[in-house]
Order: C-alpha cells, then structure tokens, then sequence
C-alpha cells in the first residue's frame, strides 16, 4: 500500500487544510458529517491546535483569520439552534451566506433577516399563502391542476425539460404571490441562471450586480404591465411596500414597481425542482407509475379533501422531498464568540464552543442520503413513507427527515402550499398524460451544495385516452 503525505497526516489540522484545498465544501461536508455521528458536532479545523490557539487572547484575533467549520448531526434540536443562530445569539454575520439572495435581486427577502423583522415576514408569507380558514390552498390547487390540465398548451418540445418545468413552477409562484397569471418564457433561462449563480461555490460581485440588474428590470416590467391584476389580486406583493391610504391609482402603481416584488419569482425554483424530480423518477418506473395510477384512477382527486385519500401520492411527495432535498444544507456564519447547546443520536447534550469566523452547517441532504438512516438512499423509493402516511405520524420535521427546516426559521411554505402544488399538478397531470425523458437522469451527489442536474434532459409527453375513468 503506498502511502501519500496526506495519509500520514489524516485527521490532523494539516488534513483539513490539504482536503480543504483540494476538496472544498464536499470535504467539509462529508468529513465534518462523519465526525459529527460521535457527539452530535464534527468540527473542521485547518489551524493547528485549534481550540488553545483561538482562546488565547494574545493571537485570538489573529486564529479568527483562519476560518473554522461546524457540521451537526440530525436530531431536530441541532437543527433548530443553527437555524436560530443569530436570533437568540445577536450576530449581524449570522445570515450572510444568504447575501447573494439579496445581491442577485436587489431586494432584501427573509432569509436576509433576523429577529421581529423575520418573523413578521414569515407570518405574511404564511398569511398570503394559507389565506383564510386555508382558501388560499384550494387556490394554488386548482391553479396547479389547471396547469396541469392544460399541458399541452405551455410544453415545448424544442425547450429542455428543467426550462418546462421552471415554467410550470415560475407560474404557480406568479399566480400566488403576486396574482400574475402571464409569464413570458424568456423570463424562465434568466430564473435559472440566478439560482445557479445564487447557489454556486463562486460568484463574483460584478457577476451579482449585472444579475440584479436583470432581475429588477424583469421585476419593473411585469409588474408595471400586470400592475392593475396585481393590486386587484391582493397577494403577498401587496404586502412590500406601504401605504396611508390617500394614494392615487398611479401612485400605488408606483411603490408596487418600485418595491421589486417581482423578483420574488426566484423563489420557484425549489417548487420547479421537485415537481421535475418526482416526474422524472416515476417515468423510469413502470412499477411506481401503475401503483400511482391504480391510487389516481380509483378516487376522484376535484377537491383538497379528495386529497387525503391518496395516501401512495403522499408517499411519493416525501420521497421527492427526501431524494432531492432542494435546500442541502442550512448555513450560518458567526463574528462573536457563543456556547452553543448540541445534541447526538441518544439524545445527550453538551455544549460547544463556536468561535468567531466559523461557518455553521447542518447538512439536510447528507442526512436524507444516509445509509445507516435510508437504505440504498439513492433509489427512488415511495414506500419508505407508507406506514407513517397511514398511521398519519409523517411530518415533514420528522426522525432524520428535515424537509423544511425547524423552529422559528422554517419555511413558511411547508404548511401546506407546497404539497397541494405538487400533488394538484402530478394529478391532473397523470389523468392524461405520459411522459418520457430521452435518457435516465444522473445522480446528484450527496455532498451537492445546489442540487441541481448538470446535464440538460429533453422529454415528450403522450396524451393518453382517459375521458371515461370510474372511481371506486
């Protein structure tokens, strides 16, 4: 066996920093994720003698130059106290990871913000898509089964299957955030191109600023042009700029435009990514198809209530949610030193020192591509679901399943929105309809920062004969 200088050193700040070098954030990942299953915290530290060096006051400022990593294991505790790190602990860094949100768009969104401010944004959202006693749910519903319905009028063969499906998500997040039911398609590749650019390893500031000027002229012409349906709509754009109540028409106009509201278009990407996984795996499936099918033909799917009887279908939006983990890993940065409460598997907690300059990970995707926790995690695998769905024990914050992160910073929407727009659409969609992609999708690696497909991949559709389906 032939040795290299790294082995000899593995496990040793000296590792770190070679892995880091050559390996970046799957190294930190995958080797912190590792360490983490002992205690409930892997640390990577490429400073040697860490721990003393970063507490001694002479050089501490000096240790802080070096930056340290922090990846948590799965328990839900974890998972609540990185995401509220810089809540409870007052770091104005805390959120900085999600800056290119902010830089790409021109607009400040929740994920910038802490405190009063995040949480009164999150009751907004929260409102605007549950609506009241949750009428807003039969809306996005109805919309997704209408798009769905109605396939054939927005697919383009000669368009790639991410670019349709962008579409079909950028439309259901135009009808129910701001009330826009016309998307021009040229808008769908510049969607693309900003969350790739916002989740990529690397972006450059100048790359940011010509994307944020794209996407607020993007914003400014929608808006201006649906302006009138938007205000009439009353949605959650309305809810982003103020007013006293003596505006004129055009004034409301105005500081609708101005608030770049439809820069809130990038936020389909999650939903678009999920809907593509789910159709993408059931199309490689003759056996997941016809179970879904048999579920799909047997009971009518009109309403939302219709919806608690298609129990295989809640199985197969778990596992899309699981398999594709849209949001791979939930990140904090610290500028302050804290104690920070940690938790492992047996549920013993300890405290641990987080030092300033250190990013916090807790790896969502890591977790739900686990074997020890997910059998052959790689396969598309609905049933896994099936005995929570029926005893009716499933969360989506659940043992080793974390699909919208936890506490105060969970996404607002995975109380329902989510779920009605993929179950409404893959539906609607599978009454009358087949589809087939022009070669197997790759595997997204477990490490993967923005889970996305790197290959794009082309599909058509068969409209099949189903105009008379009994139910029962």
């Amino acid at each position: 066996m032939r040795l290299t200088i790294a082995d000899l050193f593995e496990g040793s700040s000296f590792y770190d920093a070679y892995q880091l070098y050559n390996r970046g954030a799957a190294y930190i990942l995958e080797e912190g994720y590792k360490r983490a299953q002992e205690n409930g915290v892997g640390i990577i530290d490429p400073l040697p003698l860490g721990d003393y060096v970063r507490s001694l006051p002479l050089v501490s400022y000096a240790a802080q130059l070096v930056p340290r990593f922090y990846v948590f294991s799965g328990t839900k505790s974890n998972l609540q106290n990185v995401a509220s790190y810089g809540e409870v602990v007052s770091d104005p860094r805390a959120r900085e990871p999600h800056s290119r949100v902010q830089q790409a768009t021109g607009t400040e969104t929740i994920v910038n913000q802490v405190g009063k401010k995040a949480a009164d944004e999150k009751i907004k959202i929260a409102k605007n898509l549950a609506g009241i006693q949750g009428a807003n749910f039969n809306v996005v519903f109805a919309y997704a089964k209408d798009l769905a319905k109605n396939i054939s009028t927005h697919w383009q063969d000669d368009e790639s299957f991410q670019n349709n499906m962008t579409y079909v998500g950028a439309k259901i997040i135009g009808k129910c955030f701001l009330g826009i039911d016309h998307l021009p398609r040229e808008y769908v590749k510049l969607l693309r191109q900003a969350n790739d650019l916002i989740s990529g390893e690397k972006a450059d500031p100048d790359q940011l600023a010509q994307m944020s000027e794209k996407i607020i002229q993007m914003s400014d012409a929608l808006l201006d042009k649906n302006a009138q349906e938007v205000i009439a709509a009353n949605r959650y754009a309305n809810t982003q700029y103020p007013l006293n109540g003596d505006e004129t028409e055009e004034e409301i106009k105005t500081k609708l435009i101005n608030s770049h509201a439809g820069a809130g278009f990038i936020v389909e990407s999650n939903l678009s990514f999920l809907l593509m996984v789910a159709i993408a795996y059931i199309s490689e499936s003759p056996e997941i198809y016809e179970q879904m099918m048999q579920e799909i033909n047997r009971m009518p799917t009109e309403t939302l209530d219709d919806t608690k009887q298609l129990t295989y279908m809640k199985c197969i939006y778990r596992e899309t949610l699981r398999i594709a983990s849209g949001t791979a890993v939930v990140p904090r940065v610290t500028s302050v030193y804290s104690e920070m409460e940690v938790e492992n598997s047996e549920q013993e907690k300890h405290n641990c020192s987080i030092y300033p300059n250190s990013y916090l990970f807790f790896p969502v995707r890591m977790i739900h591509h686990n074997k020890a926790l997910w059998p052959n995690p790689q396969a598309f695998d609905p049933t896994r679901f099936s005995r929570q769905i029926k005893s009716n024990t499933s969360g989506f914050i659940d043992k080793d399943f974390f699909a919208f992160s936890a506490g105060k910073r969970g996404c607002p929407a995975g109380t329902g929105f989510v779920e009605y727009a993929f179950i409404g659409f893959l539906t609607e969609f599978y009454k009358a309809n087949k589809l087939q992609l022009d070669r197997p999708i790759e595997t997204i690696p477990a490490t993967a920062i923005h889970p996305r497909w790197k290959e794009e991949y082309y599909a058509t559709i068969e409209t099949l004969d189903r105009s008379i389906i009994k139910y029962g």
